[in-house]
């Protein structure tokens, strides 16, 4: 479902919870990815947006980042899915005390939203089914796409998408 548009991409909330994994094969094959959240103002622009919801989304969604096999545990290695490391010189918003790597096999990223006393918008490491304090369908999720068609012509101006499968238009 369309949710808004941010800084040229658009953002689409899924109609269901799936497991990190699926959620970013879902993105992957419709063109975009999950979100990638770069900024204070992006990342209060999604939690705004997620808040009107009230308790839809709790405990909250995944976003694009991972950490890779080669990591120091429990915070090192951590990339978003578009390959860039993630840089907590330029920003970050992990709870005080994550990522924690609880029980071994938490490497996938999530936002909490209306979620005990979290506050909504910091980030957490979770497994990949969101399991524990009664979870494990797996989390609802934000496809982040560009708001311009990315299979213009070279030397083509985008004019927008005809594509209706392409979720960008």
């Amino acid at each position: 479902t369309y949710l808004n548009s941010f800084e040229s991409n658009n953002y689409y909330i899924s109609n269901n919870p799936l497991s990190w994994t699926d959620a970013n094969e879902l993105c992957n094959t419709s063109g975009g990815n999950l979100i990638v959240i770069e900024t204070v103002a992006e990342n209060t622009f999604i939690v705004d947006l997620l808040l009107q919801f009230e308790n839809t989304y709790s405990p909250g969604i995944w976003i694009g980042l991972i950490q890779n096999d080669t990591s120091s545990e429990p915070d090192g290695g951590w990339e978003w899915v578009t390959g860039e490391p993630l840089n907590p010189n330029i920003y970050n918003n992990w709870v005080s005390d994550q990522p924690s790597n609880t029980n071994g096999n938490e490497i996938y990223g999530n936002m909490w939203i209306n979620y005990g006393d979290f506050i909504s918008g910091e980030w957490n490491d979770w497994n990949n089914y969101a399991q524990g304090e009664g979870e494990g369908e797996g989390l609802f999720f934000i496809l982040e796409i560009p708001s311009c068609c990315t299979y213009v012509p070279e030397g083509q101006p985008c004019a927008g998408c005809t594509d209706e499968t392409a979720f960008n238009y």
